[in-house]
């Protein structure tokens, strides 16, 4: 308990003394008082979780004390991937990974896979398709016929992954485009080469939009917490999605700037191994995604 005080008696005094000088420019610790800062946050954590473990301290206090840690842990000094696919190829720089069903980049959303459901085709829509297939072989489709939409994932899921690193706390932007149909997309950060250890966030379309928080390890794939409210996306628009972690194991949900989630989950410490995205039985795009983080 004398530690934890005297820890926090030192942040404060740092917080007075830049508020007692206010003709000093503003500073970014760099190099050495970086990394010092990086260790005295850690430091801190630890002696948190020892003193609410051992029941040390009230447990107000000790809440403060970790809000107090996300605060000044809240940077994202290191950009661990970014993705805009505008090349038109997700296989190089960075290198995803299929690993279930179909696809492919639309030259203007993004990263996109429609994993929905196939209706069954009628009799005229086969000789359609037949027909279709005649005219491209002979060379003579009308060139103002409209262009086939991307190919569907028959399986009706699709996932497709990522293996970058990623620091334990993160800020993760997705970019999102929901084409208005039923489904979800599943974002995953996950240790080990089984890709299933870690936590899912998780948006679930209509008819009830939802996002929400898993926890999946040994002990099986556990709801964190959800949103209360439906989280509507307005269909085919590039809709902004924040998932952060910071340093405490609180998570945060936010679209377009405003929170829609808070969670907090302290099972996983260690850096994240890759990123996947999966999709059941939906239609989404991702016009961009960038992930940043910690050392």
């Amino acid at each position: 308990m004398r530690c934890l005080i005297a820890a926090l008696a030192l942040i404060c005094c740092a917080m007075s003394a830049s508020a007692q000088d206010p003709h000093y420019q503003p500073w970014r610790p760099g190099g050495d008082a970086a990394a010092a800062t990086e260790e005295l946050l850690r430091e801190l954590t630890a002696m948190t979780d020892a003193a609410e473990r051992d029941r040390a301290a009230s447990p107000d206090f000790l809440a403060d004390l970790r809000r107090l840690i996300a605060r000044y842990g809240e940077a994202w000094p290191i950009l661990w991937f970014r993705d805009d696919f505008v090349d038109g190829d997700f296989s190089s720089s960075p290198a995803w990974t299929v690993l279930a069903g179909l696809w492919a980049v639309d030259p203007a959303f993004g990263l996109r896979s429609d994993a929905q459901p196939q209706p069954s085709a009628s009799p005229e829509e086969l000789a359609a398709d037949l027909l279709g297939v005649l005219l491209d072989q002979r060379g003579i489709r009308r060139v103002d016929e409209p262009i086939a939409p991307p190919p569907r994932s028959i399986s009706g899921e699709a996932e497709i992954g990522l293996a970058q690193p990623l620091s334990n706390a993160f800020s993760i932007t997705l970019n999102l485009v929901d084409y208005g149909g039923a489904g979800l997309l599943e974002a995953r950060v996950y240790q080990t080469p089984t890709r299933e250890p870690g936590y899912r966030l998780v948006y679930r379309a209509a008819p009830d939009p939802s996002f929400a928080i898993f926890r999946s390890s040994r002990a099986g794939t556990i709801l964190i917490g959800e949103t209360t409210a439906p989280a509507r996306l307005t269909p085919g628009v590039t809709t902004p999605v924040v998932w952060r972690r910071d340093r405490v194991g609180g998570m945060t949900v936010s679209i377009e700037g405003e929170p829609v989630l808070e969670v907090s989950d302290t099972t996983f410490r260690d850096a994240w191994d890759g990123f996947i995205l999966r999709n059941a039985g939906g239609d989404f795009s991702l016009r961009s995604i960038t992930a940043a983080g910690t050392g």
